[in-house]
């Protein structure tokens, strides 16, 4: 490979490098963006409805853009089992931390939410029989100690959207110990779709027993 060739692809690398960054600050600003209307839209109307809107707009979006670029074959999972178990895992995951976003304060839901990556090390060693080191368990430990600082239990009531912002982390953690037992890659579009395809029946069941569709 010559000289030119080299600084060709170093330059090409650093432009990929920039854009990956790029793309991943504009998904979380997307992701924030989402949940903070959840929480405002919350406000008037019942969780489980803010949920079946979202993912209807959400499930629309991605149909409409398979059938624009010829990718429908791509919405159908090669696992449907799999793909679905996890959906619905996901799908409770959405429900519940929507419903934690209708009580708590933002701040205050991402907190318990973001136990996720502890309870993932947790259940590695539980369900999948992985090997922790000793700095593992210190981080457990003091992510743990962390959340519980911060939320000072006793010093003001919990409520029902404390437990649900816990069993979504718990969902959501499943969910990832799932995908990692899951030998067949599936694209991006067939897990999108299967979610979508769980959530809206879950979210329609939940509304229906809030007491139907608010105006």
């Amino acid at each position: 490979m010559s000289v030119d060739d080299r600084v060709s692809c170093a330059a090409t690398s650093d432009t990929n490098r920039r854009r990956g960054v790029l793309l991943t600050l504009a998904a979380f600003a997307v992701f924030s963006g989402t949940d903070a209307l959840v929480k405002l839209s919350a406000q008037s109307l019942p969780a489980p409805q803010v949920t079946l809107l979202v993912t209807v707009a959400a499930f629309v979006s991605l149909g409409g853009h398979a059938v624009v670029t010829g990718r429908v074959r791509r919405l159908l999972p090669r696992q449907p089992g799999v793909a679905f178990l996890r959906a619905s895992l996901l799908a409770g995951d959405t429900l519940l931390i929507h419903y934690a976003f209708a009580l708590l304060p933002l701040s205050e839901a991402y907190l318990i939410a973001f136990l996720t990556p502890i309870l993932v090390a947790v259940m590695s060693w539980f369900l999948l029989r992985e090997r922790v080191s000793l700095s593992g368990w210190a981080s457990v430990v003091l992510g743990f100690a962390g959340v519980a600082t911060a939320l000072q239990p006793g010093a003001s009531s919990l409520n029902f959207g404390h437990l649900a912002a816990l069993a979504s982390a718990v969902l959501f953690a499943l969910s990832l110990i799932l995908l990692r037992k899951t030998k067949v890659e599936e694209n991006d579009e067939a897990l999108l779709s299967s979610l979508f395809i769980a959530l809206m029946p879950l979210a329609l069941g939940a509304l229906l027993l809030h007491g139907g569709l608010s105006p």
